[in-house]
């Protein structure tokens, strides 16, 4: 009886492959940790947290760490209210629908011609728009700000970036129209997303719609972050969006204002600034080529991705002006 052969010991070859294979997973796995554990810094927002640094600033030791960890992003705090920013200003307390509650503030007028619902971009609060509050009452206006969920002093710890939030712009619009006149919604970056998908998915029927600043899809709008920790963004926008939506238990995915818009006959105003890289104006021209109502587009001036009201106020106050006049005109259209 033969002895049988003893098994022969892999060549080169095969212990190459088995190693590349092995650092493959490994590589694999720890990127897989970094975009978790950056989606979960993107949308956390931390009570007390000290601001995060610069990141054209930091060295390069700093931003390995930030690449790896993701910053700790503190929640937002308004740093006076609108009362205190001396407009005649009470708080409300809204619930949006399967939500945490919202501290907002309503900015009187003695007459009001409507109301306006106003929402603040990301990390921001309500207090970003006490001048527009302050223009609007000019007007004759009413004003609602809203501190969005886990921003300002209302509650939460999560946000979607416009995502979730359509459903706190959807609360701002229902408690405004208990009041007389028309409503108007307008948001600057986050927050025109959330009006926008406030009008498409969460049943909200205001007069009008005045989106500033808005992005046209959320994968794109986090390319602009990785791209500014000179990550490459084609292959990491998606998978932080994904990770994103295991962190949120939504489809960031599928955040898209450009698809709300379809969705939409509400006659929209579009701001952008020339100058703005975050939410260009080709995101405006995309949005108003899929919605199905009234829509214009205007570019303004010397504006990055900023409240256009300060950088170009000439056009600014005279596309919103015209808009909440036409409003006004016909305060029952489209309406509830």
């Amino acid at each position: 009886m033969r002895p049988t052969p003893s098994p022969r010991p892999p060549g080169p070859l095969r212990r190459l492959a088995v190693a590349t294979a092995a650092l493959s997973a490994a590589a694999l796995l720890l990127t897989n940790v970094m975009v978790w554990n950056q989606a979960r810094s993107m949308v956390t927002l931390v009570e007390g947290a000290p601001p995060p640094g610069d990141p054209l600033r930091l060295s390069t030791g700093e931003k390995l760490r930030l690449v790896w960890s993701g910053a700790t992003l503190p929640k937002p705090r308004a740093p006076r209210t609108a009362a205190e920013a001396g407009l005649d200003a009470v708080p409300v307390e809204l619930q949006p629908l399967g939500g945490p509650k919202l501290w907002a503030e309503h900015v009187r007028t003695p007459a009001p011609k409507g109301t306006l619902v106003l929402l603040h971009g990301y990390l921001g609060t309500g207090a970003q728009l006490h001048e527009l509050a302050a223009w609007a009452a000019a007007q004759g206006w009413d004003s609602l700000l809203i501190d969005q969920r886990a921003h300002g002093r209302s509650a939460g710890t999560q946000t979607s970036i416009g995502r979730l939030e359509a459903w706190d712009a959807a609360a701002g619009v229902e408690w405004a129209q208990q009041r007389p006149g028309p409503v108007v919604v307008y948001g600057f970056s986050m927050g025109a997303a959330a009006a926008i998908g406030g009008a498409a998915r969460a049943g909200a029927r205001p007069q009008a719609l005045i989106l500033e600043g808005v992005y046209a899809r959320m994968t794109e709008a986090v390319a602009w972050r990785v791209e500014l920790m000179g990550l490459p963004s084609g292959l990491l926008s998606p998978w932080l969006c994904a990770a994103g939506s295991l962190v949120l238990q939504t489809n960031m995915l599928a955040q898209a204002p450009e698809d709300d818009a379809a969705q939409v006959s509400i006659p929209t105003l579009l701001l952008h600034g020339e100058d703005d890289s975050r939410a260009p104006p080709s995101a405006g021209a995309r949005l108003r080529a899929r919605l199905r109502g009234p829509a214009a587009l205007v570019v303004l001036p010397d504006t990055g991705h900023q409240v256009g009201l300060r950088s170009a106020p000439a056009p600014w106050t005279e596309a919103v002006g015209r808009t909440l006049a036409q409003a006004a005109a016909d305060p029952e259209a489209p309406g509830p």
